[in-house]
């Protein structure tokens, strides 16, 4: 029996045809979207008057969400030093407008933050989505995300984790060749692979100081 054939009012075909395979997931103008949404995505993907403000949804009986420290929550700190041609990228991304959306907790994030090194990471145009996160956007810039790493090149979204390579073809961006002299130069950057999508904090791939039972908290 085809998933949710026997529930009552069943429209399983309807649902495939309209490009649904898992559950929960919305349709709304013409895009559909999976999982769990929460009622400031929903606002924000629908288009939804954003004075409108919505308390944060706390399931029964869960245990009472951490406050955050002065200024928020901070992602894990990046000590690798970057190579110049990491500080080139960075830099390119922000002048050209890119937006790196991610969330303190978020593992992919992370990693797609030490790709680059500490000095390149002063120059990524990183947008905290969290509202506990440290420098959190309030703007509503992360509305109409709904998953982490998202990147925003030249006005189109791309979700998941990204190499190097994959941001500099993205962005446009032409490094320049080292002497042999001067060590590694950016294509043998290039050979590092992706490991991810997008993560939802109730995935395997969050990572926070509390552990397991932090992560599950929405």
């Amino acid at each position: 029996m085809p998933p949710g054939a026997g529930g009552v009012g069943a429209a399983a075909g309807v649902c495939r045809s309209q490009g649904v395979n898992s559950y929960p997931s919305w349709k709304i103008n013409g895009k559909v979207y999976t999982g769990l949404q929460s009622l400031t995505a929903l606002q924000g993907l629908s288009g939804f008057d954003p004075a409108v403000k919505f308390p944060e949804f706390v399931p029964p009986g869960a245990k009472p969400k951490p406050k955050p420290p002065p200024g928020g929550f901070q992602p894990p700190a990046v000590t690798e030093r970057s190579s110049p041609e990491q500080i080139a990228l960075a830099t390119h991304l922000k002048e050209s407008g890119a937006k790196f959306f991610g969330a303190y907790w978020c593992r992919y994030c992370n990693k797609q933050r030490q790709m680059f090194g500490a000095e390149a990471l002063r120059q990524l145009p990183y947008i905290e989505c969290d509202a506990d996160g440290y420098e959190a956007a309030g703007d509503g810039r992360c509305n109409a995300i709904t998953g982490y790493p998202t990147w925003e090149i030249n006005g189109k979204l791309y979700g998941g984790y990204k190499t190097l390579g994959a941001l500099a073809q993205l962005s446009g961006f032409q490094a320049k060749p080292l002497a042999p002299e001067s060590g590694a130069g950016f294509e043998e950057v290039l050979k590092i692979e992706g490991l991810g999508g997008v993560v939802g904090k109730k995935d395997k791939d969050c990572t926070l100081s509390g552990g397991k039972e932090e992560c599950e908290k929405q």
